[in-house]
């Protein structure tokens, strides 16, 4: 393949293009990928609207889905990685010596953007099949290291110098004892992002209605008393744009 693909910034280009074995993909601009995934996504509403049942995932493993994580990646995970790094530049901290797991890593091109910024070591937690093997297959075309995959039982039972949770919690629907633990698992930081959404927009894996404390409520009212949870045992440190990554420091 021509040099000019193998490069961090067609980190998206690459994954659809292997994903798809259709080389059309490789000169496309960011932006023209995150146009061509609003088609996908209107198909994949649709199978989450008509779900028949909230224990319903399947739309996760749908082809089309893929689509979906790398447009994440492309307009919210790749910018937390990025602000994170700049941050922990900024204030000192030799990044060389902090671990990091990145959970429910989506496509997995946080966590491949995070080995190349220099972290220690990064892991990543991730229950599908076929983006577990194109992030391999990323890193072996791109000619990195791959980062550490940790399987569900082991990625909470250790901790990290640094926890990276983006677009995650909105998916759950009832997501302060995730968010809990996920706390738990980090030594010093925790970089959040969250798409909960306005009251009367659905989107993808997102829910109208949480659960909290036995009781239903609406996006914006989880998305503040997470945030509240977290300010318990952590102090926020940084607000990325759009307040995407919030990067949090465990209070001493």
């Amino acid at each position: 393949m021509d040099a000019k693909y193998l490069k961090i910034s067609k980190l998206p280009n690459l994954m659809c293009y292997l994903y798809t074995n259709n080389n059309k993909y490789l000169d496309l601009s960011s932006k023209d990928l995150a146009e061509m995934f609003k088609r996908p996504r209107r198909k994949l509403q649709k199978i989450w609207d008509n779900r028949e049942h909230d224990e319903d995932f399947s739309v996760y493993h749908e082809p089309a889905y893929m689509a979906e994580a790398i447009s994440c990646y492309i307009n919210v995970s790749s910018n937390c990685i990025n602000h994170l790094t700049k941050y922990l530049n900024k204030i000192g901290v030799d990044i060389s010596e902090l671990t990091l797991l990145d959970d429910y890593n989506g496509c997995g091109l946080s966590s491949i953007l995070a080995v190349t910024k220099g972290f220690k070591k990064v892991y990543y937690f991730n229950d599908s099949k076929v983006q577990k093997k194109l992030i391999d297959d990323v890193c072996e075309l791109v000619g990195i290291k791959a980062p550490i995959e940790v399987n569900e039982t082991e990625r909470f039972s250790k901790t990290y110098d640094i926890v990276c949770s983006f677009e995650v919690a909105e998916h759950i629907k009832e997501p302060i004892p995730y968010i809990k633990t996920a706390m738990r698992a980090s030594n010093k930081y925790l970089c959040y992002s969250s798409g909960f959404g306005s009251n009367n927009e659905l989107q993808v894996g997102h829910y109208l209605e949480y659960i909290a404390n036995g009781k239903k409520v609406s996006p914006r009212t989880i998305s503040r008393r997470a945030l509240d949870f977290i300010k318990n045992d952590f102090e926020l440190k940084e607000v990325g744009w759009n307040r995407k990554p919030l990067i949090f420091e465990r209070r001493s």
